[in-house]
């Protein structure tokens, strides 16, 4: 049995955006498949619980792409009301662009890097968290199923992946280059 504590990290605020993250992006899919765009929320959700991040960062986390993604300036208005000022500042510091059409994709990223030199640790630890995932989503990529990897039956799904494992990916951030200040707890794993 696992341990058990008698007070939990996260509230019914991470259950409730748990649901709005699903209902924003219910029919979005990974790009390049059919994989429900819920997995990469719950993944960098997942690293950021895993690294010590708060309730606010890891509701955050699931709602990172909701801005840009899912409604604009608007959305960032819905996820203000319903769940604070500090969950949508980072929400809103994580998005590149909340305008259609989106301006070039080289342009966002260079503005979104040279932006996140102004933002807080608590912004830095869903970004990375969010490039991670996008990262290992990219580079950690065998053609054999996930399901050979447990010793279970496959799956059909396979993952495009080069190396296998997380701190393959966290080498392969740090090689191409971590901003100053990105000082996250995280940071520990570029050593590994």
């Amino acid at each position: 049995m696992s341990a058990q504590t008698s007070t939990p990290k996260l509230t019914g605020q991470f259950s409730k955006a748990l649901v709005y993250a699903e209902l924003k992006h219910h029919n979005q899919v990974r790009k390049g498949g059919d994989i429900p765009y819920i997995g990469h929320l719950l993944a960098v959700a997942g690293l950021v619980i895993n690294d010590g991040g708060s309730e606010t960062q890891a509701i955050a986390a699931l709602l990172h792409d909701a801005v840009e993604d899912q409604g604009g300036p608007q959305t960032l208005q819905e996820i203000r009301a319903n769940f604070g000022e500090d969950v949508a500042r980072i929400v809103d510091e994580c998005s590149d662009a909340d305008e259609e059409p989106k301006p070039p994709w080289l342009d966002r990223k260079r503005n979104y890097i040279n932006h996140l030199a102004d933002v807080g640790d608590d912004t830095l630890l869903v970004s990375v968290a969010d490039k991670l995932d996008n990262a290992c989503g990219r580079c950690c990529a065998t053609t054999t199923p996930m399901g050979h990897h447990f010793g279970s039956a496959s799956t059909g799904r396979t993952r495009k992946t080069t190396s296998g494992t997380t701190a393959s990916c966290w080498r392969r951030i740090a090689a191409a280059g971590v901003p100053a200040g990105w000082s996250t707890n995280s940071a520990a794993w570029l050593e590994s």
